[in-house]
C-alpha cells in the first residue's frame, strides 16, 4: 500500500488498489479516494462569510475517466467559485463539459445497484471512451459523430453492443441537459443513428438436450463450476449475481442475493433440489480447501470469487444465462404465472405497460412462491433425467 506522502501521479493511481485518501501534491483540498470498485476525486473546501464558516464537499469525477490534470483543473475552478461566493457546482456547468465528465455525473445518480454502475462503466470504457474528450455540446450539434461510431461498433462489437453503447450516450446527454440549458435534450447526439434490429437471445437449453447437458456438467473437472452451472439452472438467477453470493446468506429455507440489478435483495426459496446442489457445493469447498471463504463460489481472483463462468462450447454447450432462460421456459411450460416467475428470478415487476405490478406485496406470496419453485425444480430434475 503506498504511503500518503508519496508523490501523487497518474501512474501511482493506476497501480493503487486500496489506500487511505491521497492528497494532490499542489492542492491538498483535492484528494483521491479508493473504493472497492471506483477511484473518486473529492474536494473539500471552506468559505467564511459574515463570521460563519461553510464547508463544501463534492465528488468531481472518477479515475481513469478524469485524469489528475483534469481533476486539478476542476478543483481549482470550484475553489475559485467558492472564493467568489458562488456555488462550486456552477463552476463546471460549462458548455465545454466533455462526455467523460458528463458520464461521471451520470454515474453518481442515486439508488443505483453496484452492478448497474459497473456495467455502465464497462460499456463506456469499451465503446465510448474515444469520444470522452469531446464537449457534450459538440456531440449534440454534430450527430454524424455518433452515427459513425455506431457503424464502427456494429462491425467491431456487434449489433446489440453498438445499440447499447449509443443508448448510454443518449442517456448521459439527456441527464446532463436537465441542468445545462445550453443542451437541447430533443437534439441528442443519436438523432441520426440508424439503430440495428435486435432479436431476443434464444439461449434456453432445448428440453431434449438436457440429459446430454447434465452429462457435460458432470464431466467438468472443477466441482465448484459444476455446482455453479447447475444452480444457475435450478435458481434461474443472473450468473453475475449468483457467483458473488455470500456463504452467510444461505439460510434453511432461502438463498439471498444482495445488491442485484433490479432490487436490493432477492430471496430464492431453497427447494429439495437446490439444497442438494448446495450440499455438493459445500463438499467441493471443503475438498478444495476453500471452506473458510465468505463467498459461495470462491476463486483465486482479485475479488475472491468466480468471475468467468463461460466454458468452451465443445466442453459445455450451454452455460450461464442459458440456465436463467431455461428456468423461465420451464416455468412457462408449467403455466407458472409471469409475475410469480419474475419474482423468483428477481426481475423488475413495475415495467412499462404493466401498471399494477408495483402494488404487489411480495412478502405475502411466500407459500405461492415456494410452491412454484418446488414445481419448477422437480420438472428440471425430470428433464435432466434425475426424476
Amino acid at each position: 500500500m503506498p504511503k500518503s506522502t508519496a508523490k501523487l501521479t497518474d501512474v501511482l493511481i493506476e497501480r493503487t488498489r486500496a489506500s487511505p485518501p491521497l492528497p494532490h501534491p499542489h492542492l491538498h483540498a483535492l484528494r483521491i479516494h479508493f473504493g472497492k470498485l471506483t477511484k473518486a476525486w473529492k474536494l473539500q473546501a471552506d468559505r467564511t462569510k459574515g463570521g460563519k464558516r461553510t464547508t463544501f464537499k463534492r465528488t468531481l469525477g472518477h479515475y481513469p475517466e478524469m485524469k489528475m490534470e483534469a481533476a486539478l483543473a476542476a478543483a481549482l475552478a470550484a475553489k475559485g467559485a467558492i472564493r467568489a461566493g458562488r456555488d462550486p457546482r456552477d463552476a463546471t456547468a460549462s458548455k465545454a463539459l466533455t462526455l467523460g465528465q458528463a458520464f461521471e455525473r451520470f454515474q453518481q445518480r442515486k439508488d443505483r445497484a453496484p452492478r448497474t454502475v459497473e456495467e455502465a462503466a464497462g460499456n463506456y470504457r469499451r465503446c465510448l471512451a474515444s469520444l470522452g474528450d469531446r464537449p457534450l455540446k459538440d456531440l449534440g450539434e454534430q450527430p454524424t459523430l455518433a452515427r459513425q461510431l455506431h457503424e464502427r461498433l456494429t462491425v467491431t462489437k456487434g449489433k446489440v453492443q453498438a445499440n447499447h453503447a449509443l443508448r448510454l450516450l443518449r442517456a448521459v446527454y439527456r441527464y446532463q441537459a436537465r441542468d445545462d440549458r445550453s443542451l437541447d435534450a430533443g437534439k441528442h447526439p443519436c438523432t441520426s443513428v440508424e439503430w440495428n434490429k435486435e432479436k431476443a437471445a434464444q439461449r434456453a437449453i432445448p428440453f431434449a438436450e438436457m440429459p446430454a447437458w447434465a452429462a457435460q456438467v458432470a464431466a467438468l473437472k472443477n466441482p465448484l463450476r459444476r455446482a455453479f452451472q447447475r444452480l444457475c439452472l435450478f435458481t434461474g438467477a443472473r450468473p453475475g449475481e449468483l457467483t458473488g453470493a455470500l456463504a452467510e446468506d444461505v439460510a434453511d429455507d432461502v438463498l439471498v442475493l444482495r445488491d442485484t440489478k433490479t432490487a436490493p435483495v432477492v430471496e430464492i426459496p431453497i427447494t429439495e433440489q437446490i439444497a442438494r446442489e448446495l450440499a455438493a457445493l459445500r463438499e467441493a469447498r471443503v475438498a478444495m480447501g476453500m471452506a473458510g471463504s465468505r463467498f459461495l463460489f470462491p476463486a483465486e481472483s482479485e475479488c475472491g470469487y468466480i468471475t468467468e463462468w463461460r466454458e468452451k462450447r465443445e466442453v459445455l454447450r450451454y452455460w450461464g444465462n442459458s440456465g436463467r432462460h431455461s428456468f423461465k421456459t420451464i416455468a412457462t411450460a408449467l403455466n407458472v404465472s409471469d409475475i410469480i416467475s419474475d419474482i423468483l428470478q428477481g426481475r423488475q415487476l413495475q415495467r412499462h405497460g404493466m401498471a399494477g405490478r408495483g402494488y404487489i406485496n411480495k412478502a405475502e406470496l411466500g407459500p405461492t412462491l415456494r410452491a412454484a419453485a418446488m414445481r419448477i425444480s422437480a420438472e428440471i430434475d425430470r428433464l435432466l433425467g434425475a426424476g
